[in-house]
């Protein structure tokens, strides 16, 4: 997505023929790219729904009227109290609810492609449910594209993966189906690593 001060060294990004490393952050947010970061960031005196607004500025079929009834659909759908879009974006929300609404974020706006950076993390086995189902859900609703980056089998049993990459070290040092997070569950990842010490 950008981050600041993360170099790419070598290869290429790209989405749909676009170039995603020419592109600043908020236009690789436009061509349809969606971050749900392991540590939601606070956004204080900014609430949910004049961010999805935001984000979807541009867009004139939506109105905020509409984008607060397609948040309130949302949040009954991931199990988030509609109260809490009242808040201020992730202000005062526990780690389960910032994923809840990390994920309503996504059914609003309706990317392309999905990076799930440990979605899974700071939800109890309820919430993971939620938001696992969404998740998957949204495959079938858009054909959104998912990248899940997790430690834990868990979360793959809700989405069913096609292909699971072992990274180590920042590599990848294996590719599989499904059962390969199976195996990872069963041998941990040290199984992986070239030098286990």
């Amino acid at each position: 997505m950008g981050r600041p001060g993360v170099e790419v060294t070598a290869g290429t990004v790209s989405l749909d023929g676009h170039d995603l490393l020419a592109l600043a952050p908020w236009q690789r947010a436009r061509l349809g790219l969606f971050l749900a970061p392991q540590y939601p960031t606070e956004i204080p005196g900014v609430g949910m729904v004049e961010a999805l607004s935001a984000a979807l500025s541009g867009d004139a079929d939506t109105s905020v009227a509409d984008l607060a009834q397609r948040a309130a659909a949302e949040a009954g759908r991931v199990g988030l109290p509609t109260r809490l879009l009242e808040r201020a974006l992730n202000v005062d929300l526990s780690g389960g609810e910032r994923k809840r609404s990390e994920t309503l974020q996504l059914g609003v706006l309706q990317p392309a492609l999905a990076v799930l950076d440990e979605l899974d993390s700071g939800l109890d086995v309820d919430g993971l449910r939620d938001v696992a189902r969404r998740v998957a859900e949204a495959r079938d609703e858009w054909d959104l594209g998912v990248l899940a980056i997790t430690h834990y089998r868990r979360l793959l049993t809700v989405l069913r993966p096609d292909v699971v990459h072992v990274l180590v070290d920042g590599r990848i040092v294996a590719r599989g189906g499904p059962e390969l997070a199976d195996e990872v569950d069963r041998v941990g990842y040290s199984a992986y690593r070239e030098d286990p010490a």
